[in-house]
This record gives structure tokens, C-alpha cells and sequence, in this order.
């Protein structure tokens, strides 16, 4: 089908089916070549590179995320392995990263727990190399993924497997903090199928009412924390109040900080 096309041209001929964006991201990744590469090149495309992108617009039709065919996400500036073993990293979380950051004293100890492909960890101990940054989660599968970014990005941080805070029982931090599953059964229901099929039902669903593990980490941070120290929770509008009614009897200073669409993002409190 592209055989014999300038990459260009295959572009072109591509975005009929799946979008321009799309289409220039995957001829990119078929040609290992760069937007720079794919603007210069002036090969025709071979028939083994005309068979690698005819697999991956046939992929991403069937509801492939462009991220997993990449096996790539940019978050805060930092380009991420991912796969289908982690959640795919979203922009809105840079609420919670950000809420987190402002609140990390100097030479301060950060925990991330379920940090999944490790973009909130790893994205902090770059931003902050004056900080100890600690991640962990319940999936040593993610962790495969996060140790790998880190590796790749030079970014010391300390991992542990485990579920919820249960890794740190000896440590004490300035700020925790977390994007927990919270997906409710009912929004299960009605994900795209993009996410349904494709992305870890374990780091997606929260139980009936998405609280389950927020419980669980909201109940234990207070023996994790430095006094003083802050707790940082990503939260959708469906869990928002809720979340900050579990805070309430051992935190203060209760924030809402929404993302750029006024949506709760994150909900931050010091402990009391």
C-alpha cells in the first residue's frame, strides 16, 4: 500500500484512515526516523516498512492506544516507556505532580505510591534532585516498566513492590502521594474501549464506589508522615468529595486543586 511512497506522501495516504497526528506518529516509529527524519528523507518506502505501517494502522483501528504502538508517552516534559502493563500517562496528572513538588521541603522525602509507569516519581526526583524519592506499587509488572524509565532518564528514585503504603513501613515522609485506581463500577462500564480493553483493569478500577484503596491509604498516611507532612491524592469529580470526607479527621488545610478544564484534579491535605 505505501511501497515505493515518499514518507511524506505515506503520511498523507495514512491520515485517510487514521488522522494526521496519528498517522505521522506511526509512520515515524515504522521508519525509526524522527519528524526531522520523515521531513528530510527522500528513499522511497521499502515494502518491509510499507508492511510495518499497514500492522499498525490496522492495530490502531481495532482500538489500540497510538501510546502502546509507540511504546511511548510524554509527561512534564520527559518521554516514558509504556505498555500495556501500566496506565498510560495523562496530562491532567501534572496537577497532582505539581501540588506534590510545591509542597516538598528542600532535601524533603517524597513517596509515590501506585506509581505504575513511574511518570509521577520519576518526573519529581528530576524536577527536585535535591529531594529522596521513594515509588512503589502492588504490580511488580509496573514496576518492571517504572525501573526501567528510571534507568533511562538517570532518575534516582527508590522502588519497592507492594500494596498501598505496606512497602514504607519504616520510613517517614514530607509528602505522599498517589493516583489510585478510582474508577466507580458504573464509570467501568462506560469507558472508551480504548482504555476497557487495553489498559490494566488494576490500576483502573477502585471498587463499586472507587474509594477502596484510597481508604487504605488514607488510613495508614498519617503513621507515614512527618508532622507536618502533606498527603497529595489525584481524584476525579465522581470520588472528589468523598476523598476529602475520608481526609477530614486526621488532615487540615484541605485543598481542591482543579485542571485547566475547573475538574477536581487533586485534593492535598497536611496532616493534623
Amino acid at each position: 500500500m505505501f511501497r515505493g511512497m515518499t514518507p511524506l506522501r505515506a503520511v498523507q495516504r495514512a491520515a485517510h484512515r487514521v488522522g494526521s497526528g496519528d498517522a505521522r506518529m506511526l509512520v515515524c516509529h515504522a521508519l525509526n526516523t524522527s519528524v526531522h527524519g520523515l521531513l528530510t528523507r527522500t528513499q522511497p518506502i521499502s515494502a518491509e516498512e510499507s508492511e510495518r505501517i499497514v500492522s499498525l494502522i490496522a492495530r490502531l483501528e481495532t482500538g489500540t492506544p497510538v501510546q502502546y504502538l509507540m511504546k511511548e508517552a510524554d509527561f512534564f516534559g520527559h518521554s516514558f516507556y509504556v505498555d500495556e502493563r501500566v496506565l498510560i500517562p495523562r496530562y491532567d496528572s501534572e496537577v497532582l505532580l505539581q501540588a506534590a513538588l510545591a509542597r516538598l521541603p528542600f532535601e524533603g522525602s517524597l513517596a509515590d505510591i501506585c506509581t505504575g509507569s513511574g511518570c509521577l516519581a520519576i518526573s519529581a526526583a528530576l524536577a527536585r534532585p535535591d529531594a529522596n524519592v521513594f515509588a512503589s506499587d502492588i504490580s511488580i509488572d509496573a514496576l518492571a516498566v517504572a525501573q526501567w524509565n528510571a534507568e533511562k532518564l538517570n532518575a534516582p528514585v527508590r522502588f519497592a513492590q507492594g500494596s498501598a503504603l505496606a512497602p514504607w513501613r519504616l520510613r517517614q515522609f514530607d509528602v505522599i502521594m498517589a493516583n489510585p485506581p478510582y474508577i466507580t463500577a458504573e464509570e467501568m462500564e462506560q469507558l472508551p474501549p480504548s482504555v476497557a480493553r487495553f489498559e490494566p483493569h488494576l490500576a483502573l478500577y477502585g471498587g463499586p464506589d472507587g474509594l477502596d484503596v484510597y481508604d487504605m491509604i488514607i488510613q495508614d498516611a498519617p503513621t507515614y508522615l512527618w508532622r507536618e507532612g502533606w498527603l497529595c491524592l489525584e481524584v476525579s469529580p465522581a470520588v472528589c468529595w468523598d476523598v476529602l470526607a475520608m481526609m477530614e479527621p486526621a488532615f487540615v488545610d484541605l485543598t481542591v486543586v482543579p485542571d485547566n478544564a475547573g475538574r477536581p484534579r487533586a485534593v492535598c491535605g497536611r496532616r493534623s
